[in-house]
């Protein structure tokens, strides 16, 4: 299943990004919740170190699927 069948899971998600945004890049609520936004460098250290992680999660998943329609097949072959 897509994300994109969840209409409330897209305007969640939406909703949640906008208010991190705003809470990052308002002056106001940097004072309030005592933060400082991120430079572009920082969001460039974010994503090095972000994207591995990101990499090794799908390939568990690519092999998470082929052993479920391993084990599947077995199943269906045994009934």
């Amino acid at each position: 299943m897509t994300p994109f069948v969840n209409p409330f899971l897209i305007a969640a998600t939406l909703s949640s990004t906008m208010l991190h945004n705003m809470i990052l890049y308002v002056p106001f609520f940097n004072q309030v919740f005592s933060i400082a936004p991120l430079t572009l460098q920082e969001w460039g250290l974010v994503i090095v170190f972000a994207f591995p992680v990101i990499i090794l999660d799908e390939i568990l998943k690519v092999f998470g699927r082929m052993r479920n329609a391993s084990a599947l097949a077995n199943r269906l072959k045994q009934e």
